[in-house]
């Protein structure tokens, strides 16, 4: 059964016998088991007894271990230093968003103020009283300044409504016992004439017999003194414009 396994011819081409192959196969075993006791002596420490590859071995994981934890340390020192710097730029980019939105939405506020200001103006006059108010209305209006008259034909009831719903009008034009209605529940702002004088609303039109005249009267707005400002100045404005001799230059148009 030797024939035919490899090593079963030698050097000088004369088969081998049995014996001879089982001779040169101990040698083999023998040889091998002195390379298993060296390798097995690097428990001892030993260097002249510790097999070559054994001691690369331990020389290598002596080294590398070394080496690989100073780059470690290195990567993960970088690692530390890029994401504080991208922290900072995050903080420094979020910072810069937000006051460059304060002041745009800033900004945009006071152009509105400025430019978009607008006064709701109710009144119950008919007919060409209505016109008239229509005319000086537009005619007071500007740029910066945009007066929106609404007919109410039951001002009581839209008042009630407009309290309710918190959208009170700037300006109120209505007969004097509304404006004196209005005016004891707090909802109107005194206006001032000049010379010290302050009013609770202003007459538009002169008392006709067995009738209340029509007035001015301006909403309360303490918390929009600009508002308040502009309606008190469009009330002295047809206060003007409508009373007779209300500033010394004669009568003005009837409504």
């Amino acid at each position: 059964m030797w024939d035919d396994e490899v090593g079963s011819t030698g050097a000088d081409g004369r088969r081998r016998s049995d014996f001879e192959r089982f001779a040169e196969e101990r040698r083999r075993y023998a040889a091998a088991r002195r390379e298993a006791r060296l390798i097995k002596s690097k428990a001892d420490g030993g260097g002249a007894g510790v097999h070559p590859w054994i001691k690369a071995s331990q020389e290598a994981k002596t080294k590398v271990p070394l080496e690989h934890n100073a780059a470690f340390q290195a990567a993960r020192k970088a690692s530390r230093l890029t994401f504080a710097g991208l922290a900072f730029l995050f903080c420094i980019t979020i910072l810069a968003l937000g006051i460059t939105r304060s002041k745009t939405v800033g900004d945009g506020a006071a152009l509105d103020r400025e430019e978009v200001q607008t006064l709701h103006v109710w009144h119950g006059v008919e007919g060409s009283g209505g016109l008239e108010l229509a005319r000086l209305a537009e005619a007071y209006a500007n740029d910066r300044l945009k007066v929106v008259l609404v007919h109410q034909p039951d001002m009581d009831a839209a008042i009630r409504a407009a309290v309710v719903q918190r959208a009170v009008p700037h300006v109120l034009i209505l007969a004097q016992n509304d404006a004196e209605r209005l005016r004891h529940l707090g909802l109107l702002a005194p206006i001032a004439t000049g010379a010290e004088r302050v009013e609770p609303y202003l007459p538009l039109t002169e008392p006709a017999p067995w009738s209340l005249p029509l007035v001015a009267a301006v909403t309360s707005r303490p918390g929009d003194p600009e508002a308040s400002r502009a309606s008190s100045d469009f009330a002295r404005y047809l206060w003007r414009r409508l009373l007779p001799g209300a500033d010394g230059s004669g009568a003005g148009p009837e409504l």
